[in-house]
This record gives C-alpha cells, sequence and structure tokens, in this order.
C-alpha cells in the first residue's frame, strides 16, 4: 500500500506536534490575531471579518475590533406619511437587511465603508481572503481613486500557518496529475474541526474521492469506513479500500491533530490490507 501524506509526520518518524484535543483549541481570537488587528484598525471605520456563523473566534474578533473606535449610533424618526406609493429600498438597506445578523450595532454603509480592512477567521481558505480582498479593495479605488488606495483599505494576515501549509500540500495534491495516481484521500480530525473541513472540501472540488474520519475506529474491518461528508452527513461507505491490489491513498489532518491519531488511523488501514492477504 503507496501512501502520501501532508500535515503529519510519516511513520517511523517522532511526532512534531503536541498530543492536544481539537477541543483545546476552541477559544477567543489569539493573541497573534489581535496584535496583527489591534494598531491598523485605529484609523479604520469599519472592518469585515471572515468566518463561518456563528464561530467563536470570529465572534469575539468582531467584538474586539468594535472596541477600538467609538460606537456607531443611528437615530430613528417616525416616518412621514406622504404618498401611499411604497418606497423601494435604497442600496443601504438592502444591505443592512441582507447581512442584519453579522454586523454591529450602529453600523452604516454610507458612513462607515469610506475606510474598510478585511481580517479572516484563521481557518478559512487563504486564496479565498485575497480573492475578497483584491475585489474590496478594486471597489475602494473605483470609489475614491488609486491614489488613496492605501488609506482607504487594509488587509490584515490572520491565517493560520500550520493551516495554511496544509491546504496548500493538499491543493498540490488535488492537481491532475498527482490524483490520478491515488485511489482516495483520508482527511484525519476532528469531525466539529472546521480547519479540518477545509481540507476534504479541496480534493472533493477537484472530483476526487476523499474520507474525513476522526479516529482509527472509524475504519472496520468489515471493510467499511464510517466518515464525515462536505455536507456535514455521517455516512457508512462500503469497500472503501481496494483489496485486490495494492492501494493509493494521499494522506492528510487537520491543524491540532495529534500524529497519534493519524498513526493509528494508518495502522488501521495496513491492517485491513493485511488480513485480505494484499500489502
Amino acid at each position: 500500500m503507496w501512501l502520501s501524506t501532508t500535515g503529519s509526520s510519516a511513520l517511523g518518524q517522532p511526532s512534531t506536534n503536541t498530543a492536544r484535543s481539537e477541543d483545546s483549541f476552541r477559544h477567543p481570537p489569539t493573541h497573534r490575531d489581535y496584535r496583527r488587528i489591534r494598531r491598523p484598525t485605529r484609523a479604520l471605520p469599519s472592518r469585515l471579518l471572515g468566518g463561518r456563523s456563528p464561530r467563536t473566534r470570529t465572534k469575539n474578533r468582531v467584538d474586539f475590533a468594535a472596541l477600538r473606535v467609538p460606537k456607531h449610533t443611528i437615530k430613528k424618526h417616525a416616518p412621514r406619511e406622504t404618498t401611499n406609493v411604497p418606497t423601494p429600498p435604497s442600496p443601504s438597506e438592502e444591505l443592512l437587511e441582507k447581512y442584519k445578523n453579522a454586523v454591529s450595532e450602529g453600523f452604516d454603509p454610507k458612513k462607515h465603508l469610506k475606510k474598510i480592512g478585511v481580517a479572516n477567521q484563521t481557518t478559512m481558505y487563504k486564496k479565498e481572503t485575497q480573492a475578497i480582498g483584491k475585489l474590496l479593495e478594486k471597489a475602494m479605488i473605483q470609489a475614491y481613486g488609486p491614489e488613496h488606495a492605501a488609506e482607504n483599505f487594509a488587509a490584515f494576515d490572520t491565517i493560520c500557518d500550520a493551516t495554511q501549509v496544509r491546504q496548500d500540500a493538499i491543493t498540490e495534491m488535488s492537481d491532475p496529475e498527482s490524483a490520478a495516481a491515488l485511489d482516495f484521500v483520508l482527511v484525519v480530525g476532528g469531525w466539529d474541526s472546521s480547519n479540518t473541513a477545509h481540507l476534504l472540501e479541496i480534493p472533493i472540488a477537484a472530483g476526487m474521492t476523499g474520507y474525513h474520519i476522526n479516529e482509527a475506529s472509524c475504519i472496520a474491518a468489515d471493510g467499511t469506513i464510517t466518515h464525515r461528508t462536505v455536507e456535514g452527513e455521517v455516512v457508512t461507505t462500503t469497500d472503501f479500500l481496494p483489496l485486490d491490489r495494492p492501494a493509493r491513498i494521499g494522506v492528510t489532518s487537520g491543524a491540532s491533530t495529534p500524529d497519534s491519531v493519524v498513526q493509528e488511523c494508518l495502522e488501521q488501514l495496513v491492517l485491513l490490507k493485511s488480513l485480505s492477504g494484499e500489502e
């Protein structure tokens, strides 16, 4: 059986990760995140923060950034009854309605989108963040001119380095030439881990077969594998491992998945192959 690994040490090599569980990483934004956001935001009335809602880190980062500037308030006045013809909503009203659960109190698009900054949940895709940043930067250039781009737009690098290394590796593994040589990709990590879920999305989007498991027991002696899909469902697949020939498997793991868990999963695959008489 041939294995290609990313994001974890190979069998027989000493582990470089500490044996920390996925739950140990569920905490408010790291000091690293705060440090990168703190100083530049003093000059920015608005920030765009990326992340899947609801996520503790992203929400706390919104709360933290909101503390750096005075509160925005909007006075409400009773509407005058001047006509019975309904007035179509303005672009600002449409924006507020669409993102009513994702903006800070008192946010006014007309006032607070003159200068913006972009930060991201640490486990999101770096390429997606860059694409969103470029889109917003282009909008600011169109609105205020290229000479004012540096004054009106700022992007903050809040992507976790370990996460980015794994995303880059699995992306390389998913290119057509590499993908053609693999039977499937095995992603090891907590089922409620955002960064691990993203690692599965990359090969699936490339048309590959992938399985996201959280522990070795997901691989059963009867030749089945219990795994989480990109839609979030936990399903069981039969005959996932070729037993009549050598198998080629790409392996990666979440940023906080202990190497010992990855090794146990690999050992389970090897055991399953040995029971069939194949190597």
